[in-house]
């Protein structure tokens, strides 16, 4: 299944664990991330966005039509090549493993995975998916209200092999200064368990608006003061020394591509639900118009 990888295979969490937890709040109110993230990575080729796009609303249509247990949030990147990221949320391993055991139930609705995988392959260069782990040690205010948000800046590091303590120390060391800078930066850091290379690291920050990524001195400032000139030269040894490398790849959130629960849709239905466009009005033939002129 596309959006419910394999058991073998290999921002939010659930009310309960006897309930599969969705992907995203249930209310407007800020929500932590889910322990278990399920990612969905697809490289579109190039010029067939909008080819893709159709088939991926149609999909979340025909789950939502089905009432599968699990929302995703879909999303596409608007930088480098075209990619579409699906986020599913768990509260834990055991709660994956039972959405998957839930779906080999549903025939039909396994055919209509099927049907979408088929579109689908011929509009992708590739595809892969990731299950990765909550590490709230590492994170920064992770809650947020998701359904206010339009945007994901998504930071892939990997850590030399051997050094992912280092790695640790680096971040542990940023958000120290975070908090005693007191600053109102939101991000969530999770970590890999299958999918990608060991060693990593995914930093999903969230954005209600793109102005969020022009400089704010005062706000770089108080970062410089609150890490002190120690930890900004303890900093860049352990950069260089444990980080391999560091992609960012942002991303505009799409409603489209999402299969969201009502309670989701109703904190911004503008946005997530918005009305149909009309129907552009023809042209009523009159009396010096002939049809076809």
């Amino acid at each position: 299944m596309k959006r419910i990888l394999s058991i073998m295979l290999l921002m939010i969490a659930a009310p309960s664990a006897d309930r599969m937890c969705t992907i995203l709040a249930q209310t407007p109110a800020p929500q932590p991330p889910p322990k278990v993230l399920n990612i969905g990575r697809e490289e579109v080729k190039p010029n067939v966005d909008a080819e893709h796009a159709q088939v991926e609303s149609a999909w979340a249509r025909a789950f939502a039509k089905a009432n599968w247990s699990a929302n995703w949030l879909g999303m596409t990147s608007i930088s480098g090549p075209p990619e579409a990221w699906f986020l599913t949320g768990y509260d834990s391993f055991a709660a994956f493993e039972k959405s998957n055991l839930e779906f080999e139930k549903r025939t039909a609705l396994k055919a209509e995975d099927t049907h979408f995988r088929q579109l689908d392959k011929d509009l992708l260069r590739g595809s892969r998916g990731m299950l990765a782990t909550f590490r709230d040690d590492l994170s920064y205010q992770p809650a947020v209200s998701l359904a206010q948000m339009r945007y994901f800046r998504v930071n892939m590091i990997r850590v030399r092999p051997g050094l992912n303590d280092d790695f640790i120390e680096y971040r542990k060391i940023i958000r120290a200064a975070l908090e005693k800078a007191q600053s109102d930066t939101h991000f969530a850091i999770y970590q890999t368990v299958s999918g990608a290379p060991n060693g990593t690291f995914l930093i999903f920050t969230p954005m209600k608006s793109l102005a969020e990524m022009d400089p704010n001195p005062a706000s770089q400032k108080a970062m410089q003061d609150a890490l002190g000139s120690e930890n900004q030269r303890k900093l860049s040894e352990l950069t260089s020394k444990a980080i391999l490398s560091n992609e960012p790849i942002h991303f505009a959130l799409s409603p489209e591509m999402s299969y969201l629960s009502k309670e989701f849709i109703a904190a911004d239905p503008a946005f997530w639900k918005p009305k149909p466009k009309p129907a552009a009005a023809t042209k009523k033939p009159t009396e010096t118009t002939k049809p076809g002129q």
